[in-house]
């Protein structure tokens, strides 16, 4: 039994050796408990991963990925994969702390508890999908993930209580999705949001945070230009389009479209009337006999229309997309839904 407890702690011991073989790290203590903060990596597997302990020490923050002044022996262009997975007890990302990434062949995993992403944390930095920050980031840096490449769908925080300017600047995303409930929250939240999001031919001058619309000189139609559709929660649409920077005359160009995150079911109490669609199929169950069933997509086009005499009605629906369902009862009363089908 002692021989396997002496060769456990030999383990551990070896572990905590080989982190710190491999990272350049600097202690501080916060609330009088000590935390190690990355300052370099130092190892040459371009695969990284970020630990959780350095030497026992909880990794509370990075300041610098890549460093030859303080050890790196690979290049930032050399990295081919970065994970903070594991690091669950990493808050803060570094101002320029992992810019310049450009040879990541996956997406980059994200501590779970992170807290806040510094200024240009991440410019210049090739991702490969989405970046979905969780709900406990709460700032974003100016610049935090400009020049990007890769990002397929970039969602805000609903918590979130500062952006910075020209935080995603021309990073070409195709799709931003803000969780935040009430746009109006945060003062002056994005004096230069994204600008110049998808436009490779921004010249440098331009009023608008999104996207090179107001100034143009380069003449750039505006159907060539590559806007991201702006998805918003479910009920905020109107906020979202009357906000002074989401939506007025200037930034609301910037987007191909505002729409809001719709569910694929929706319950009307009154009628005690449930409607959901899964596999193209229109499930509509009430207490109520249905009398006619109507689908709409959202410009108003008759899609289905179906009598009934039943108080359940099963419809095929192949379409993808935002519908309205209007549902007659045979008592006169009648309800329209909106939901999803996908």
């Amino acid at each position: 039994m002692r021989r396997i407890l002496f060769l456990c702690l030999m383990g551990l011991v070896c572990q905590a050796a080989m982190a710190h073989k491999d990272w350049n790290t600097q202690n501080v203590t916060i609330e009088g408990v000590e935390y190690a903060t990355i300052t370099a990596y130092k190892g040459s597997d371009t695969d990284i991963q970020v630990p959780k302990y350095i030497d026992g020490v909880k990794v509370y923050s990075i300041t610098k990925l890549i460093d030859d002044t303080k050890g790196s022996t690979i290049t930032t262009d050399q990295v081919t994969s970065l994970d903070f997975s594991k690091a669950n007890y990493i808050k803060e990302i570094g101002a320029n702390s992992c810019s310049n990434l450009t040879g990541l062949t996956t997406n980059i995993k994200l501590p779970k508890n992170l807290v806040n992403i510094g200024e240009r944390a991440f410019e210049s930095t090739n991702f490969n999908g989405p970046v979905d920050l969780s709900n406990k980031v709460k700032r974003l840096g100016d610049g935090a993930f400009g020049h990007t490449t890769g990002i397929t769908r970039f969602v805000i925080p609903a918590d979130i209580d500062f952006i910075g300017d020209n935080l995603l600047g021309q990073s070409n995303i195709p799709k931003i999705e803000s969780k935040i409930i009430d746009p109006s929250r945060l003062e002056n939240p994005f004096p230069d949001f994204t600008a110049n999001v998808g436009d490779p031919n921004y010249n440098g001058y331009s009023w608008n945070p999104f996207l090179d619309v107001y100034n143009n000189p380069l003449g750039i139609p505006e159907k060539d230009k590559s806007y991201p559709e702006l998805i918003v929660p479910e009920g905020t649409l109107v906020a979202y389009q009357n906000h002074s920077q989401w939506g007025s005359a200037y930034y609301g160009k910037s987007f191909k479209s505002i729409t809001e995150v719709v569910s694929t079911s929706s319950f009307d109490k009154k009628s005690d009337c449930n409607i959901y669609v899964s596999n193209k199929q229109l499930n509509i169950k009430s207490d109520k006999q249905l009398k006619k069933v109507s689908v709409f997509n959202i410009l108003g086009t008759t899609l289905k229309e179906v009598n009934s005499n039943s108080t359940n009605e099963v419809i095929s629906i192949n379409y993808d997309g935002i519908i309205l369902v209007k549902v007659i009862f045979t008592n006169g009363d009648q309800k329209t839904f909106k939901v999803l089908s996908k």
